[in-house]
C-alpha cells in the first residue's frame, strides 16, 4: 500500500484526520497515522483496506513506536 493510494478524508465535525478506507463494506473513520521513519501513512485497524500500522508498528517500513496521528 503506497501513500498515493490513500485517500484521506476529513470529517467536518472532527479536528483528526481520517481514514476513508473500507471496514466491513463501511468507511472506516478511524485515526490516520504517519509514520515518523519512512512517511507512510495509515490506519491502525486489522480490518481496514488501509492499514498501515499493526501494534504500533509501521507495516511498510517496520519501525516500531514511531508513528504520530494526523492533525488537520
Amino acid at each position: 500500500m503506497s501513500n498515493e493510494k490513500i485517500i484521506i478524508k476529513r470529517r467536518k465535525d472532527m479536528s483528526q484526520t481520517r481514514c476513508s478506507g473500507t471496514r466491513q463494506n463501511k468507511t472506516c473513520h478511524g485515526h490516520l497515522y504517519r509514520c515518523k521513519k519512512c512517511g507512510h501513512v495509515g490506519c491502525n485497524d486489522n480490518h481496514c483496506s488501509n492499514q498501515g500500522f499493526q501494534y504500533y508498528k509501521c507495516l511498510q517500513c517496520g519501525a516500531a513506536n514511531k508513528r504520530s496521528e494526523m492533525i488537520s
